[in-house]
């Protein structure tokens, strides 16, 4: 479904995302992120991916604990924060 497709609704003026996704999944959505930060960043978009052991219900429910997954959550936030003062 393309309207709920991020490759399909992201523009070059997008401002600079991070995806978090599963190493878990058969299907490697991990690769898939890598695809689309390399199609954003050839349209000068910085998108990062963050490649983690959950499952998707998991990075969902452990987003915000203190951690190892958390911390770059919050750098790259903070780091937009500081770009965009």
């Amino acid at each position: 479904m393309s309207a709920a497709s991020p490759a399909d609704q992201w523009t070059p003026t997008a401002t600079p995302m991070m995806i978090v996704c599963s190493t878990r999944r058969a299907e490697d959505p991990c690769a898939e992120a890598r695809t689309f930060a390399e199609m954003t960043a050839a349209a000068g978009v910085r998108t990062l991916v963050l490649p983690q052991p959950l499952r998707h219900r998991e990075i969902n429910e452990n987003l915000g604990l203190p951690g190892t997954y958390t911390q770059p959550i919050d750098a790259f936030i903070g780091a937009q924060m500081r770009d965009h003062r």
